[in-house]
């Protein structure tokens, strides 16, 4: 089986919408899937990064007030025993 572009097309437009009639095999449906994974994947680690990452200080000032906002005196809780209203139950 050849693959042209009007397959390609056609099974680009069944991955997005479900109404859409399937076109070519199987497989390419998870061959979009992987490729979309694969392009968000990247942008969302970088925005990430460019966001909350870069700086310790910053990330550092950030869960300090995170923690302050919270009530939590010595820092973030690491499990639930850190937790005060936690270990009542």
């Amino acid at each position: 089986m050849m693959i042209k572009s009007q397959m390609l097309a056609g099974s680009w437009r069944r991955w997005w919408s479900s109404n859409a009639p399937s076109v070519g095999p199987v497989w390419l449906q998870l061959a979009w899937t992987f490729a979309v994974s694969m392009t968000v994947a990247p942008v969302s680690t970088l925005t990430g990064y460019l966001v909350f990452g870069g700086e310790d200080a910053r990330c550092d000032e950030t869960s300090r007030l995170f923690a302050r906002i919270k009530g939590y005196e010595g820092g973030l809780p690491v499990s639930r025993a850190d937790v005060p209203w936690f270990k009542a139950m």
